[in-house]
């Protein structure tokens, strides 16, 4: 399923740099030069290169004007983690690096022959926050980038990695299943109580109609198989997209079990439930 995305073909102006002994089409070469920032700048420019022939010119422009147009939101007492620095916590460039990492996963996803969309509500303080992925925290990153087979998704905080409870479910499902998966919120922002930018709170009707405006132009423009809701609040607008529609018990709250089972029953895998410990 992954195959156009197991290797890369370098432009001929690069094949200098290509290690000795390596033969085409260089198979994961961007992991091996990780460890040194040219090469591996190198080697990402490559593998955007071979995105922008596998989706054509014009759709890779949709990708990154579709993320831009995310960053530009500015709606009160939200953190836009496309366009915003936690002074806090966040790096100096972390707004670059959450968009960056927004734009190689639609990247991957595109050279999909099909994926699923998972849907929760709205970013959370201790995930997408930080991350700029929803349903994803910071433990997860590396665990999407393998499941994607993306070179890396990059942190873009400060201090050691924060759990989110909600997200060490559903990447136990994740991790399980072998179809692409974009993990997506109704609202993409991270909605926050007045004055408590460390809070999360629900969205409101406006933003969540805003939300679903880039929910449904994803869902229009990726060949989506399922559309699963995670959570009632979650389905209420999912519901209104013309695709096979799913809905599953959201697992914070006590609904890990139900959660981890419906998934079961919807992918055919065992996957075992977590114990109760660990951070919300």
């Amino acid at each position: 399923m992954y195959s156009r995305t197991d290797a890369i073909e370098l432009p001929g102006e690069l094949l200098h740099l290509v290690p000795k002994g390596a033969r085409p089409p260089f198979t994961d070469i961007r992991r091996a030069w990780s460890g040194n920032p040219v090469l591996a700048a190198v080697a990402e420019r490559a593998w955007i290169h071979r995105r922008t022939i596998w989706l054509g010119t014009n759709q890779m422009g949709q990708v990154e004007t579709f993320v831009e147009r995310i960053a530009a939101v500015k709606l009160e007492n939200c953190f836009n983690p496309y366009a915003d620095t936690c002074e806090i916590f966040d790096r100096r460039s972390a707004p670059l690096i959450r968009r960056q990492n927004l734009l190689r996963i639609l990247c991957a996803l595109g050279a999909a022959g099909e994926i699923d969309v998972w849907v929760g509500r709205d970013l959370g303080y201790r995930g997408g926050r930080r991350t700029g992925l929803a349903l994803t925290d910071e433990h997860s990153l590396e665990l999407y980038a393998f499941h994607l087979k993306v070179f890396s998704l990059e942190r873009s905080t400060h201090g050691p990695p924060v759990k989110e409870r909600t997200a060490a479910s559903v990447y136990r499902v994740l991790t399980a299943v072998n179809i692409p998966i974009l993990t997506w919120n109704v609202f993409p922002l991270h909605p926050h109580e007045s004055g408590k930018p460390m809070s999360n709170r629900q969205h409101t009707r406006s933003e969540a109609e805003l939300g679903f405006s880039f929910l449904e132009e994803l869902c229009t423009s990726f060949p989506v198989r399922n559309l699963i809701a995670i959570g009632n609040d979650a389905a209420v607008w999912t519901q209104r997209l013309a695709l096979r529609n799913l809905c599953v018990r959201h697992p914070s709250y006590g609904g890990q079990t139900i959660f981890l089972k419906q998934m079961n029953e919807i992918y055919g895998q065992r996957i075992e439930s977590y114990g109760q410990g660990g951070a919300i």
